[in-house]
């Protein structure tokens, strides 16, 4: 994972926002402040999609390209690429989500915007309840190793 610089923002905290008709949703006023447009991907494994800056965007590639063969690094960056928006934030501090992003995720109307580190992430409320049963004790067992 790509480790945020000095200047760049870290994504913490939960928020609720509604998505409106047109499946605009509004970034919380900290998350965007220097940040003129994200990318928006529907995560592979979990039921949510991720949200990162254009240069987290950009480390993707060289990222996974250490962790797969040439042609497994090929596979993904065609899908990888293919998948992600380039979203703009409008005047409103809205976010426009593409329609077949928002169905593979479930999303239709409350969404939890969830802070991690370099990202963020849109969940419904049930599976963003979902998934924190599902690893509380994971997250409880590392943060006990980490000194929380």
């Amino acid at each position: 994972m790509a480790k945020p610089t000095s200047s760049a923002p870290i994504f913490s905290g939960e928020f609720r926002h509604s998505l409106d008709d047109k499946n605009r949703l509004t970034i919380p006023a900290q998350w965007r402040s220097e940040i003129a447009a994200f990318y928006v991907i529907k995560n592979p494994k979990r039921a949510c999609l991720t949200v990162m800056p254009p240069e987290v965007f950009g480390n993707i590639g060289a990222q996974a390209k250490e962790n797969a063969t040439a042609a497994q690094h090929r596979i993904f960056m065609t899908n990888f690429y293919a998948q992600s928006k380039n979203c703009a934030i409008d005047k409103q501090g809205r976010l426009l989500l593409r329609d077949d992003h928002c169905k593979a995720a479930g999303l239709e109307n409350e969404i939890v915007l969830t802070g991690s580190l370099d990202r963020f992430e849109l969940w419904t409320p049930a599976s963003w309840q979902s998934y924190q049963d599902e690893h509380k004790r994971t997250f409880e067992d590392v943060a006990e190793a980490a000194g929380l």
